[in-house]
């Protein structure tokens, strides 16, 4: 069954999104354009609100997490949570992973994918595309 959801939010979006001079943020703010012309639907979790709270929080400023936060508060963005259920299914795909550096939230993302039947991620890590994820690619920069 398809979703009603386009793409899942991954907190390398929303840091890009946030932070100007963040190297994403170029590319994030393009993105943003595309998907509200297309009337496109975005949803996001629980783990990666917290996540990216706390990345901008230590990056920028305890006034730019309240910021993002205030969005998505404001519920422009859908926050799916982290149920029991998805969280057991995120600690088996994180057991399976081999490489050191893995991310509990990565991991509760594809579980979250997965569940809702979400096949694009709006996230610019590699990692997903092994669990049939698409993801975006950064274009090289025209000078």
């Amino acid at each position: 069954m398809p979703s009603s959801f386009h793409y899942l939010i991954d907190s390398d979006t929303f840091v890009g999104l946030f932070l100007p001079d963040d190297a994403l943020h170029t590319t994030v703010v393009r993105l943003f354009d595309e998907i509200e012309r297309q009337f496109q639907r975005l949803a996001t979790t629980n783990w990666v609100v917290a996540e990216t709270a706390t990345v901008l929080s230590s990056r920028d400023t305890q006034a730019t997490a309240i910021k993002f936060l205030t969005m998505i508060e404001e519920g422009e963005i859908p926050v799916l949570p982290i149920t029991e259920e998805l969280e057991q299914k995120t600690h088996s795909i994180f057991k399976e992973q081999t490489t050191k550096k893995t991310s509990m939230v990565d991991c509760s993302n594809v579980a979250v994918a997965k569940h809702y039947s979400i096949s694009d991620m709006l996230a610019f890590d590699g990692f997903y595309e092994r669990f049939g994820l698409a993801v975006q690619r950064v274009p090289h920069q025209q000078q």
